[in-house]
């Protein structure tokens, strides 16, 4: 065989192996995009373990601190919200965590998955996410102080809203009022304040008027509405100016903020029900934001909403989290990098074998290694959720019919999930060795062939046949 057909040969090979190697680590290494739809599906998944697990609670005298949470859920699905996220692996990110010694280089890789996360976020979607938590606290608001009333009158909380006309109607345009305020370009404390006293003033001039529940519930009197707009006046002030002028985007920023923090509700529950005519405004969105007003609010306040969530989902990682994220980042590299030794393996052999009589290699280590990553990290978890999104019978003979309903519900519409990764570039060059390999391993053989047929000869000419 022409030693020049085998240097061609052994480079093609060289080159794909490069190929693959280089595929690694083109970013990302693994990118999962999901949209997530919320609807009747997902909220029942969300209150399916709390439902399961009601207790009296319900009937004590403070609202669940899942409350807010509830109206939130409830809020998204009624506007119909989706919200498209992906997150990224870099290789590079990866490789650092899991060779580095220390958690160092583990917390700045999930800060990396963190920031990518969010960027994918749409900002209109972000929008509407701060509208729906304002909406949902509003409600909150309004339910949790009628829910007192409603134990004493032994009346469902919904129908005695139905009675004061305060419907989900009533509720947006509350909110909507507020958000305006809020937004507005020449917001002020005054202003914004004036907006969240008019609703509450409302919805007790409401109780006043009605005959069945003018008795039962405490009046409003001026003082206790000094009271509240001074408390009202003292929150809102934390996020204006020396001039008095508002920055409605750090209140709700703040607001993201303390809703994600574990902390949040924790604080508030030991004070939330203590004065009487403070209950309605400890619940809306004034509340949220002046948990975290005094800590955060210069941090905060000149931050789009997008960076407060990044730095609020940082600021949740714990010690155990990094010491577990950097075992996951040592398995997961060790993998990656045991599918790509075939690859070097193969290089390696070839500058080895320069300059003996059959420098042709064995390619079959790679075509059975090399495809690992994307195999794992694409093909199986794909047909994973095609399997849930449509569980053959088998499936839906050993789930059950109310557990394969509910998946179907989920992952053939709620929750929309596509896995891709640069290892496709290590895979396609599997199938090119798996088909360049016809031909290159017949040239191998051929090349032993006539090297055993020439020892023979060395050996009859030798005398020894």
């Amino acid at each position: 065989m022409k030693k020049s057909l085998i240097i061609i040969l052994n480079g093609i090979v060289a080159g794909i192996c490069l190929i693959a190697l280089i595929g690694y680590f083109l970013s990302p290494l693994l990118k999962i995009t999901a949209k997530i739809t919320f609807d009747e599906a997902l909220a029942e998944l969300i209150f399916a373990n709390e439902e399961e697990e009601e207790t009296e609670e319900e009937s004590s005298e403070e609202p669940s601190d899942d409350e807010i949470i509830h109206l939130l859920i409830e809020e998204l699905v009624e506007e119909e919200i989706s919200i498209d996220i992906s997150v990224s692996l870099d290789t590079s990110l990866l490789m650092s965590s899991a060779l580095s010694s220390n958690t160092k280089q583990t917390e700045k890789f999930i800060h990396s998955l963190i920031d990518d996360l969010v960027e994918t976020i749409d900002k209109e979607t972000l929008q509407d996410l701060e509208d729906s938590i304002a909406k949902a606290s509003v409600s909150a608001a309004v339910k949790m102080e009628l829910q007192e009333l409603s134990r004493d009158l032994d009346e469902d909380v919904e129908k005695i809203m139905d009675d004061l006309g305060i419907d989900d109607s009533y509720l947006d345009n509350s909110t909507e009022a507020i958000l305006d305020a809020i937004r507005s370009e020449d917001a002020t404390v005054d202003s914004v304040t004036d907006e969240v006293i008019d609703v509450v003033k409302d919805v007790y001039s409401r109780f006043e008027n009605h005959p069945e529940y003018s008795e039962e519930y405490e009046e409003l009197t001026p003082e206790a509405e000094e009271e509240l707009r001074a408390e009202i006046a003292d929150i809102i002030s934390e996020f204006a100016d020396e001039n008095g002028n508002f920055n409605g985007d750090g209140l709700i920023s703040s607001l993201l903020a303390n809703l994600l923090s574990e902390e949040g509700f924790e604080e508030e529950e030991e004070e939330a029900f203590a004065p009487a005519h403070l209950d309605l405004v400890n619940y809306t969105i004034l509340n949220f934001a002046s948990e975290e007003s005094e800590s955060s609010s210069e941090e905060q306040e000149d931050k789009p909403i997008d960076e407060v969530l990044a730095d609020t989902l940082k600021e949740s990682i714990t010690k155990d989290t990094l010491n577990t994220i950097r075992i996951i980042s040592i398995v997961l590299f060790g993998f990656v990098f045991f599918s790509a030794f075939w690859w070097i393996l193969l290089i390696i052999k070839i500058l080895a074998k320069i300059g003996m009589r059959n420098p042709l290699i064995s390619l079959k280590a790679p075509i059975i290694f090399g495809a690992l990553p994307f195999i794992i990290f694409v093909i199986v978890p794909s047909l994973f959720v095609d399997l849930l999104a449509s569980p053959p019978a088998f499936m839906r003979n050993w789930m059950g019919k109310e557990t394969v309903e509910m998946l179907t519900s989920l992952f053939d519409g709620t929750i929309k999930i596509a896995f891709s990764s640069s290892a496709i570039v290590a895979f396609i060059c599997v199938l090119a060795t798996f088909g360049f390999g016809f031909y290159y391993s017949a040239k191998r053989r051929e090349l032993k062939r006539k090297i055993r047929e020439e020892k023979l000869e060395q050996m009859k000419s030798g005398g020894l046949y």
